[in-house]
């Protein structure tokens, strides 16, 4: 079994136009898998502490599988772009293994910036504070670089499924077609 995420980015102008969207597969970190095994499986209690959503805007290194909020080669936007973090808690029924937010986290820009991806951190000491390395991030995603500025709103769902091992995902457009390299090859995330 496999634990899986979608993020997927809408870009609006100040105009209130959409500029672009992206969907991108997720890295699901080892401590993110494991809270959710501890949690769900061992019966422990638990009351929702976020989910939070942040947005990415330096790489650094990447993303990787054992990336947490304390210890992570990516640098979260700061504070002076997105004023906090997004709350990610209206979420839909789950079906067929999958679940996803009903209603996507709203970011609305008050400075510049160029967004490379996104983070979901939650439980015990999340909070909505950027730079915070507190409570457990679950998971993290890269986008091809977006620019923002002063009043644009960027609007991030996902989704998270619970399935068999598959293939690594390849980042596409809202409309479901790939994204490609400028010699043509597929662009995977992370």
């Amino acid at each position: 079994m496999s634990f899986r995420g979608v993020f997927s980015l809408a870009l609006f102008g100040a105009d209130g136009r959409c500029r672009r969207r992206l969907r991108a597969s997720n890295t699901v970190v080892v401590v993110g898998e494991n809270f959710m095994l501890q949690t769900v499986l061992t019966g422990n209690g638990y009351t929702v502490t976020g989910p939070y959503m942040g947005m990415i805007s330096s790489l650094g290194a990447g993303i990787t599988a054992n990336d947490t909020m304390a210890s992570h080669a990516w640098v979260e936007s700061a504070a002076t772009i997105f004023s906090a973090r997004q709350l990610a808690n209206a979420w839909g029924t789950p079906t067929g293994g999958s679940i996803q937010l009903s209603i996507p986290a709203s970011f609305m820009a008050i400075g510049s910036d160029t967004i490379n991806g996104a983070f979901m951190v939650l439980g015990a000491g999340a909070v909505p504070t950027p730079a915070s390395t507190a409570g457990v991030l679950l998971s993290a995603a890269t986008f091809p670089a977006q620019t923002v500025s002063s009043g644009m709103t960027l609007q991030v769902s996902y989704e998270f499924s619970i399935g068999p091992v598959g293939a690594v995902g390849v980042l596409t457009t809202d409309t479901g077609q790939p994204l490609v390299t400028d010699t043509g090859q597929p662009l995977l995330p992370g």
